[in-house]
């Protein structure tokens, strides 16, 4: 046997991934109910290319993520799901959902909250929509009814009074305005003062002081023509909300159900209390159904209408043809362009578009249900569909997207003393792939010539003892990781330790080999690997012979696209890993 040396591949690999800190986050919700997929949350860098999955949902710590991910002060992703977690809602199978936190520098999924049955009257907890930080350190949400608070420091929630009984849902994330309070719909509740129950919802809003949840104005009870079901608002200036319906207005398709309304665009005015109907999408040209929208700057407002839409000339009426438009409004003069025509015509897979998202390199990214994302350059005015690569199972049909600058980040360290005898070299991989510098400090001192993701000492003595951080920075700020701890004595390397911690495996995405790199300080025999699917199925599995290599590579090429899990068995213990078959 001999000792196996792989410094050059550990200081190769951390450079082998493109510095790419700015990235566009998402959640896919899975099946209705759980059944089958649970849902994920997946990443693209800021071209919305090279799709990875970050963390899969599982009954146990919530399922069917539903509201936008939020970036808070702490640093943190923080995201609800509509079903799993500890609380079983009273009287049946079903559970009412989690409040999850994801670090971006840890990679680390966490519940903080579980949410269960609120009051006597068999109100569901259940969140609709994501959470806010309009007060640092203070997360506000709300279940179907309910506002809460969750407070990052103690990890407890709060929750206030709730809308009446018959406003169900509240549909959208709450905006904090200019005038201090926080406002969003319910988009499934009746009319208050309505004769008969009609489901056009409501504008609410949250009083931060006097924490009570109230509403500002009613869809009309009479009749739909300035809208009903509202959704996501805009503050397009101070104290002026804009927002839109997915349906009512005056105008109805030509190719739809009699009483499905296209939807309007609407401003409401804080100080007076004014609703404005504003525009009427109507179906056939502008579109129709309208699901987002967001603040372009320099008083334009950008959004998506899923449905309808036929650019002028087309003399094409089959309502089957038509997938929705792209458009830009102008609040200062009240007038709507259509920027973009979707089909399904001509190979087009540009279509249903259902979200928008501005990103700070001044590109339009756009979702679509069961579909990757859609880019639109407003320049050129022109769609393209970002290059599918990455781990693409299951990371499609991802909505409300956003942007986050990520810090570097690393593998949380489970295990961080270790042993070695003078004499000997040690080396540990922080396991990094997005910093641009890295300085390994010891007792807070810089260690010369140690500034790379992995730390190498050669020969150690008795004065390399302490306790060993790495200070990572990169565009978007600067990571100063948990310490190890480094004894040198006469005891020997906790070799089983150093295996678990040195093992490094790459390509990742693989598509055709699969290299496995093992530690250089310790000498390792694979006696056993077996390669299994996310459904405990072996795939590929080799225990005819001892394997002894530094350089080890695994043909995956027969493997279907996806991900796996890698399970190895050595003289010093086992090890498993994760990767994608692409």
């Amino acid at each position: 046997m001999r000792k196996i040396t792989l410094l050059k591949l550990f200081l190769l690999f951390p450079f082998l991934t493109c510095h790419a800190q700015k990235e566009l986050w998402g959640v896919n919700t899975g099946e209705e109910y759980g059944q089958g997929y649970f849902g994920n949350i997946t990443k693209y860098d800021i071209n919305g290319e090279n799709a990875v999955i970050i963390h899969e949902f599982d009954s146990i710590q919530g399922y069917r993520p539903k509201g936008k991910l939020f970036l808070a002060s702490n640093g943190k992703l923080y995201g609800t799901t509509l079903s799993g977690g500890n609380s079983v809602v009273e009287g049946s199978a079903a559970t009412a959902g989690v409040l999850f936190e994801y670090d971006p520098v840890l990679d680390k999924y966490r519940v903080v909250h579980d949410f269960q049955i609120g009051d006597v009257n068999y109100n569901p907890a259940t969140p609709y929509i994501g959470v806010i930080e309009p007060i640092q350190g203070k997360l506000y949400g709300a279940t179907q009814n309910i506002m809460y608070q969750y407070d990052i420091a103690t990890e407890t929630t709060t929750f206030y009074n709730r809308l009446p009984l018959n406003l169900l849902t509240i549909t959208s994330e709450f905006i904090k305005a200019n005038d201090g309070n926080l406002y969003s719909t319910a988009g499934y509740g009746f009319c208050i003062n309505g004769t008969t129950p009609l489901w056009n919802g409501c504008i609410i809003k949250f009083d931060m002081t006097t924490n009570t949840l109230s509403v500002v104005h009613e869809q009309d009870c009479n009749a739909s023509l300035e809208g009903n079901y509202p959704s996501g608002l805009v503050e397009s200036s101070p104290g002026i909300l804009n927002g839109l319906t997915l349906y009512g207005g005056i105008h109805t398709y030509q190719f739809g159900e009699p009483y499905n309304a296209a939807g309007v665009l609407f401003e409401y005015n804080i100080s007076t209390n004014t609703y404005t109907k504003k525009v009427d999408f109507d179906g056939l040209t502008i579109g129709g159904t309208p699901t987002s929208l967001i603040n372009g700057g320099n008083g334009m407002l950008y959004g998506v209408c899923q449905e309808g839409g036929r650019a002028p000339g087309n003399p094409n009426t089959n309502p089957t043809y038509f997938r929705g438009t792209l458009y830009e409004y102008a609040t200062t003069t009240g007038t709507i362009q259509v920027k973009q025509y979707f089909s399904a015509g001509s190979g087009n897979i540009v279509r249903y578009p259902s979200s928008l998202l501005k990103t700070s390199n001044g590109q339009f990214m756009g979702t679509m249900p069961n579909a990757a994302l859609f880019r639109w350059n407003d320049d050129t005015n022109s769609i393209s569909i970002p290059i599918l690569t990455g781990d693409l199972t299951n990371a499609i049909n991802n909505s409300n997207l956003i942007e986050i600058c990520r810090k570097p980040s690393y593998q949380e360290i489970s295990v961080n003393t270790f042993d070695a005898c003078a004499g000997e070299n040690f080396t540990y991989n922080i396991q990094n792939t997005n910093a641009t510098s890295y300085q390994w400090m010891k007792d807070g001192a810089a260690v010369a010539g140690q500034n790379s993701g992995i730390l190498s000492l050669n020969n150690v003595t008795v004065g390399d003892a302490g306790n060993y951080t790495c200070f990572m920075s990169n565009e978007c700020g600067a990571t100063l990781t948990m310490p190890i701890a480094l004894s040198v004595n006469c005891l020997g390397v906790n070799q089983q330790t150093t295996l678990k911690h040195n093992i490094t495996m790459y390509p990742n995405p693989a598509e055709s080999d699969l290299m496995i790199g093992l530690p250089k300080n310790i000498d390792v025999t694979i006696n056993k690997m077996k390669i299994i699917n996310l459904l405990g199925q072996t795939v590929l599995m080799d225990n005819q012979k001892k394997i002894s290599s530094s350089n080890l590579s695994i043909d995956v090429s027969s493997l279907i696209k996806g991900t796996y899990i890698i399970m190895i068995q050595s003289n010093f213990g086992d090890w498993n890993g994760r990767f994608v078959k692409d």
